[in-house]
């Protein structure tokens, strides 16, 4: 996050397929080219509606990371999302 205080912008991953909301949480799952480096064990899905702020000093380390292409997609949904949310 900007600002001098090292905060992270953070949101919910889990492998609970049931709890994937169609056209909004991304799904990443062992077919796709980012899953190795994500770090993640099963298919999972990145609940994109359950962000946090905390500060870096809470973060333990790095598990992984996904595609460029992959953050590009989720920034735009939430982007869009709150872009609506205005009008």
């Amino acid at each position: 996050m900007p600002g001098p205080f090292g905060d992270w912008l953070i949101c919910a991953i889990t492998s609970q397929l049931q709890h994937g909301i169609e056209g909004w949480y991304e799904t990443i799952s062992p077919a796709d080219s980012d899953f190795i480096s994500s770090g993640l064990k099963a298919q999972s899905l990145i609940r994109i509606g359950k962000l946090a702020t905390v500060e870096a000093i809470v973060l333990e380390g790095i598990l992984g990371k996904i595609s460029e292409n992959r953050l590009k997609n989720i920034i735009k949904k939430i982007s869009d999302y709150l872009q609506k949310q205005t009008e």
